[in-house]
């Protein structure tokens, strides 16, 4: 069994990230430049509510018309991470690249560094490698240093993604997404916020 508990703010926020992180973000996930900058444009109209994209491109009705598809931008926030696939230019490769360092839950514009992964990192403009092997030396020097440790200092919004093998080699995954009442103690009085059972592990 591999299980992972992840601190929401140290996710990027499809709601709340501007245009210049989100353009850093997928420049760090191998984008290039130009469609790093019209992909951040495409997730801010998305959510916005007017009908003019941001510089540097974007995604407005006429350009999903073009592309031949029967739907535009919702023009609201995100409701879920999943509804990110169908943001025109996101293909399958780069959502799956994407899914695990972005939320709907933060109510942060940025992440929060202590708990980020590399290219959020990057795309913050921090030094990923040092950050994290400090990190790494630190839960090393922690004997308890692993779940609740995470529960207890982090934001009290947490994903814990865990995935079994059987015997005969298949994979399941199952994802929660959960909320703590603030100063509530460890296992209780949380709120489940998504929950995901059964699917491939990819």
């Amino acid at each position: 069994m591999d299980l992972r508990i992840e601190d929401e703010t140290g996710k990027i926020s499809l709601n709340l990230a501007d245009a210049p992180l989100l353009d850093a973000f997928l420049q760090a996930l191998g984008e290039p430049p130009e469609r790093a900058r019209q992909l951040a444009g495409a997730i801010i109209d998305w959510r916005d509510a007017d009908d003019l994209s941001p510089p540097g491109g974007g995604a407005e009705k006429p350009d999903y018309v073009a592309s031949g598809l029967p739907y535009g931008p919702r023009n609201r926030n995100f409701e879920t991470v999943g509804e990110l696939q169908r943001v025109l230019g996101i293909t399958p490769a780069l959502y799956a690249r994407m899914q695990p360092m972005v939320t709907v839950y933060s109510r942060a514009s940025r992440p929060d560094p202590r708990f980020a992964r590399a290219p959020v990192l990057t795309a913050l403009g921090l030094d990923a490698a040092l950050l994290l092997a400090q990190r790494e030396s630190e839960q090393a020097a922690e004997e308890a240093g692993t779940g609740a440790q995470a529960f207890v200092s982090g934001s009290g919004t947490y994903s814990i993604d865990c995935r079994i093998t059987d015997a005969a080699g298949r994979q399941s995954r199952s994802r929660v997404v959960v909320r703590g009442s603030q100063g509530t103690a460890l296992g209780r009085a949380y709120t489940v916020l998504r929950w995901e059972q059964g699917m491939a592990a990819q």
